[in-house]
């Protein structure tokens, strides 16, 4: 095939192209061909013989298909539709999809995964990845005026740091005399806060309400964060301010001073558990009363019978006793456990009712022994080894939701 970019022109060299794509390389020399049998127009094809006889000459394969005589080689290349449609008409024009109705809307927010991939896109501080707003966390510096030094223990920190760990109380070497600044998780702790002009002494305060920051978090992320800030708590200015967003400079008076009073909780990965802990059970007890009547049409909660012992099989049993119901695909599978001992079981699992997987939270694996026993009172079917959970209004989401991010909180990385 010739180069594209020569000097011959663009109807010789696509001649020469239809010819090699077609034509037997056996036949005879191409360029003795005349140029005017493959090129026809209109007002010659009723007089002039067609070109099938010499195109029937020149090609020796049988099965080619033979164009057709009132067109030419090149109309027979596919075109664009620019030049086949110049004109569309108005249905191709102003094709517009369905607008959604307050049923489309309806349905999609009582569905938590919904709710979640619709929230707005938004940047990870630690990671620089962008996903929904709904699995990232919200942090903000803290005021704390009660204490200028980490409340951590020798036992949050593993055995390498157990010799050097200073009293809770004591204050550290390069400490600020200003209150300290801790970078903290306020979507968890919004029934701690108090607004930034209280008078308590023991107080914590947001010093603006706009200054935030997102981040995915993770135990194993945490962890390996937690023992490089213990390396560098003594430095005047913790590394943690690298994360910082640079925007925090032109909206407030952010300089060297404030950086100098930021810090990390060295016990964050422990703290950032107890606090999503607490905030999943109270999400928990908000719901637990809602719905006593089960119904399937439009209940939230739909006990599953399953037999000990208990295993991933016998929960796949347990499944196939229930009938599908409206927007059962929504749901989920909660494993409360029989009180004793700790099930191992997958975080998805296939509903046999319509033969597609729906999330599995193990209370068993998320909580301790004694949160779980208080989570099993709040509510008699929570007795019960598993239920299936689906959500119906804003509340049930939530709980939904926040079950959702402890379980990717506490999830192993991949190997």
């Amino acid at each position: 095939m010739e180069r594209l970019h020569s000097r011959v022109p663009y109807a010789q060299w696509r001649l020469g192209v239809f010819r090699q794509l077609f034509c037997s390389p056996n036949g005879p020399n191409k360029s003795l061909q005349p140029r005017r049998l493959y090129f026809t127009s209109p007002e010659d094809s009723e007089t002039k013989p067609t070109p099938k006889k010499q195109f029937n000459h020149n090609c020796n394969h049988k099965d080619q298909p033979e164009p057709s005589p009132s067109k030419r080689p090149s109309e027979l290349l596919p075109q664009s539709p620019l030049i086949t449609r110049p004109h569309p008409g108005r249905d191709v024009r102003h094709r517009r999809k369905r607008i959604a109705t307050s049923a489309d809307f309806s349905r999609l927010n009582k569905n938590p995964w919904a709710v979640a991939l619709a929230s707005p896109v938004r940047i990870c501080n630690l990671s620089s990845t962008r996903m929904p707003k709904a699995f990232l966390t919200e942090w903000a510096p803290v005021l704390d005026t009660e204490s200028a030094a980490t409340p951590v223990s020798a036992a949050d920190l593993g055995p390498e740091a157990k010799t050097e760990v200073a009293p809770a109380k004591r204050k550290e070497k390069n400490a600020p005399d200003a209150p300290i600044l801790w970078i903290l998780p306020i979507e968890l702790l919004q029934d701690d806060l108090v607004e930034p002009q209280t008078t308590k002494a023991n107080g914590r305060a947001l010093p603006a309400p706009y200054l935030k920051l997102r981040m995915h978090d993770r135990l194993s992320i945490l962890q390996d964060m937690a023992q490089y800030m213990w390396q560098a708590r003594k430095q005047k200015i913790w590394p943690i301010t690298k994360m910082l967003p640079a925007r925090w400079k032109l909206q407030v008076n952010w300089g060297t001073k404030e950086e100098e009073r930021v810090r990390w909780r060295l016990d964050m990965p422990k703290f950032l558990r107890r606090t999503l802990r607490a905030y999943v059970m109270k999400h928990l007890q908000r719901v637990s009363g809602m719905f006593e009547i089960q119904d399937l049409r439009f209940g939230v909660w739909t006990s599953i019978d399953v037999q000990a012992p208990y295993s991933e099989e016998a929960l796949v049993e347990g499944l196939k006793g229930l009938q599908s119901f409206e927007r059962m695909g929504d749901g989920a599978v909660w494993i409360l456990g029989d009180g004793d001992s700790q099930v191992d079981l997958p975080e998805f699992i296939e509903v046999p009712a319509i033969g597609s997987k729906v999330p599995v939270f193990n209370f068993t694996r998320l909580f301790s022994k004694t949160e779980l026993e208080e989570i099993r009172g709040y509510s008699p079917r929570f007795q019960k080894f598993a239920v299936f959970f689906r959500p119906t209004n804003e509340r049930t989401v939530k709980a939904a939701l926040a079950l959702w991010k402890l379980q990717g909180y506490l999830r192993k990385p991949a190997p």
